[in-house]
């Protein structure tokens, strides 16, 4: 924008639309610096902000961060802060998207419990439920599902405000969460409990077990073996998972 502004006047032109347009730039999104300082030191930036809006927005780019597919987890950030605060306008969510952009070049400066102790005096006791939620849903969001990284992320928010470890696997069920491709080749649902996982897998395994390809040719043989072995992988991917569910929400 500068450089079209100056263009006309030579040198000195330039440099005088290149100042116009570093100007511009700072009305058209005037608070990223505040973004920054407050992610740094929440206690720097007093008045102009909205702190819940920003404090959660931060949580869930660093729930982001932990692992997973770095594009479906802003995705899932997007959709869970549109969810949370619905734009008016296609300006507003331009402006949101913005914010989260923002944000996620910053990520090696947000602290998380530092966020969360904000938070738990800003918004309603009963609406932490709701972060913690949206958290869990923004780390479920790859194919992989809740990992051991993501859910001790969460656990140590849910501490700081206080929440009982049996409401957030409660929460956690509820969200889902479990290895996607695992679930698929099982072919269970997402909120199936550790005995229906189980059950199928014993079914398949015995369907697929390399004793029962003994009169099959070569190329038959190799199709079973490798179907044994996938079933038998995703069977153990879900039953580490629900395994580190358990001990992280039991306390133990």
């Amino acid at each position: 924008m500068g450089l079209l502004l100056g263009t006309a006047g030579g040198i000195p032109g330039i440099a005088f639309g290149l100042l116009i347009g570093a100007l511009l730039d700072q009305v058209r999104n005037p608070r990223l610096p505040d973004v920054v300082r407050f992610l740094s030191d929440p206690s720097s930036v007093r008045g102009r902000l909205d702190r819940p809006r920003i404090a959660t927005t931060a949580l869930l780019v660093a729930a982001s961060s932990i692992g997973g597919t770095a594009v479906r987890r802003l995705d899932a950030v997007f959709d869970e802060a549109e969810r949370r605060w619905p734009p008016a306008s296609d300006r507003e969510r331009r402006r949101l998207r913005r914010d989260v952009h923002g944000i996620t070049g910053y990520r090696s400066i947000i602290r998380p419990d530092r966020m969360a102790a904000l938070l738990s005096g800003a918004v309603p006791a009963g609406d932490l439920r709701g972060i913690l939620a949206a958290i869990l849903r923004v780390t479920a969001a790859d194919e992989h599902g809740i990992g051991a990284g993501e859910r001790r992320f969460a656990a140590r928010i849910a501490e700081s405000w206080g929440v009982p470890h049996g409401e957030m696997l409660a929460l956690e069920r509820e969200v889902g969460g479990l290895d996607k491709d695992a679930l698929r080749i099982l072919g269970v649902r997402d909120g199936a409990g550790r005995d229906e996982i189980r059950s199928v897998y014993r079914e398949l395994a015995r369907h697929f077990h390399p004793d029962t390809a003994g009169t099959l040719d070569e190329s038959q043989q190799y199709k079973i073996v490798g179907a044994f072995r996938q079933v038998k992988d995703a069977y153990d991917r879900l039953v580490r998972q629900l395994d580190d569910r358990e001990r992280t929400w039991s306390g133990t």
